[in-house]
């Protein structure tokens, strides 16, 4: 799969990355680096232990690797979820747990695809 598809089926700003990174080989090279953060493990890690100032941390930090890369949806649903924890809020754990998965469905998509990137 070329980066132009795989931001296709992501839903993602081919347009917009590829003016900001140039190349498919720079982008290809953040998304590897993207691949193997540890953000999204803490996020899910402080969303387990319901340390909400962490998780709105982690979140913070996806929303923003995910907004430079123009991966938009799930800059999308990392940003609710920063959002909602926003100045220390907290919107229950029902609320907290389904933004989570959310982001944890938008995430998974995004990694499955980026995997097939060649």
């Amino acid at each position: 799969m070329t980066v132009e598809q795989a931001y296709c089926v992501l839903g993602g700003n081919y347009n917009e990355v590829i003016g900001h990174l140039q190349s498919d080989d720079a982008i290809r090279s953040i998304i590897e680096m993207f691949l193997k953060s540890s953000t999204y493990g803490e996020l899910m890690s402080a969303a387990e232990s319901h340390d909400l100032h962490k998780l709105f941390d982690e979140a913070h930090s996806l929303k923003g690797v995910a907004l430079n890369l123009s991966l938009t949806r799930l800059a999308e649903s990392a940003g609710e979820l920063t959002e909602a924890l926003r100045g220390g809020k907290d919107p229950g754990a029902a609320k907290t747990d389904e933004l989570v998965a959310d982001v944890k469905r938008d995430y998974d998509k995004t990694v499955m695809v980026l995997g097939k990137v060649q």
